[in-house]
């Protein structure tokens, strides 16, 4: 009984974990204890990012500051778990480790008006 009650209670903690990677407040062990490798600033306005390519190498913790001043936005990198509401004003950080090579398109998840389907990036991982 205990030992059941033991594997369940295990079960349900890593769940529970793995549910929280897509909060762009909660960093991953895997880069929470090393430094940002690459850092960047980010602009989300008038349906585009600024810059709208980001290109970094396999391996490196990448640190994204994502500002927006004209009106609230979102950004979605959906390959690495990322996805994040950009008040106005509000910076928001966010943390990643680039574990897969490729191009990953990260885009605007809050609907900003027309253009907001355009409102998209590149991220490259040589």
């Amino acid at each position: 009984m205990r030992s059941t009650y033991l594997a369940v209670l295990a079960t349900s903690s890593f769940l529970m974990l793995g549910c929280g990677v897509k909060n762009p407040r909660l960093i991953s062990a895997t880069t929470a204890d090393r430094p940002a490798d690459v850092t960047l600033t980010m602009n989300a306005r008038k349906f585009e990012f600024e810059p709208a390519e980001i290109r970094v190498k396999q391996g490196q913790v990448v640190e994204l500051h994502l500002v927006t001043t004209d009106r609230k936005h979102g950004f979605e990198l959906k390959p690495f778990g990322i996805r994040a509401e950009l008040p106005v004003g509000q910076p928001v950080t966010v943390r990643f480790l680039a574990n897969q090579r490729g191009e990953f398109e990260f885009r605007c998840i809050v609907f900003c008006g027309m253009g907001h389907l355009g409102m998209k990036g590149k991220l490259v991982v040589e």
